[in-house]
């Protein structure tokens, strides 16, 4: 029987000398097979690597599966911004290529929840090891991008934003408060990400499952 072990992986960021993009690396596969495979599991916006489902769901995955807190959330120094998914692009190549090469891993199944599920898309999307993906779990991610404006947070920035210029954030991140500053530009950002390539670039071979609640207020199914 395959026994399960959790390690912490501090991947330096090929961008940002300095900064090391942490993770866990849950296994029950052998280390010497080459060529195996693993899923990644992509936490959303002011989140982190073990919030909501994502640690319960690493440890009860048949398969090995890597977490990991983006650049400025949790563990993982850097800035936070709002429309920063380039960024979080960026983290999401380091992780796979760092993988790949250290271990032999071969990306198989991509869990991202909000945020997380749309950068994961964008790169299945547009890298090559993203078109062999064989699993994708879509987990309440935005599609509809520029009503963000609409939702009850982006009012209140919005506010905000016209009365001091930008907007202080202050969600509660790892049962800590963390302040994060949005400006319009950044809001503005987010609203134009493109997700629209998932029509011609999406993998067509991929199996997807969406999970979105219907009463969903912050981002409307």
């Amino acid at each position: 029987m395959s026994q399960r072990s959790s390690t912490r992986l501090e991947i330096p960021h090929p961008n940002e000398p300095g900064c090391h993009i942490i993770g866990i690396l849950e296994q029950i596969s052998r280390p010497d097979v080459q060529n195996k495979k693993i899923a990644l599991i992509l936490h959303g916006s002011a989140g982190h690597k073990d919030y909501l489902f994502l640690k319960r769901l690493a440890m009860r995955l048949p398969m090995d599966s890597f977490r990991f807190d983006f650049r400025g959330n949790h563990e993982t120094l850097g800035k936070w911004n709002q429309g920063g998914m380039e960024g979080d692009l960026e983290d999401l190549r380091a992780v796979v290529e760092y993988l790949k090469k250290t271990y032999g891993y071969v990306i198989d199944l991509i869990v991202g929840h909000s945020r997380g599920s749309l950068v994961g898309f964008r790169w299945m999307c547009v890298s090559e090891e993203g078109r062999s993906v064989s699993g994708f779990v879509n987990a309440s991610a935005r599609y509809r991008m520029k009503l963000i404006y609409d939702s009850p947070g982006a009012v209140q920035w919005q506010k905000t934003f016209a009365e001091q210029g930008f907007h202080v954030w202050t969600p509660v991140v790892a049962r800590k408060t963390v302040k994060f500053e949005i400006y319009p530009e950044d809001l503005e950002r987010f609203a134009n990400w493109d997700s629209s390539l998932v029509w011609d670039h999406f993998p067509a071979a991929t199996d997807v499952l969406t999970i979105h609640g219907l009463s969903d207020k912050a981002v409307p199914p």
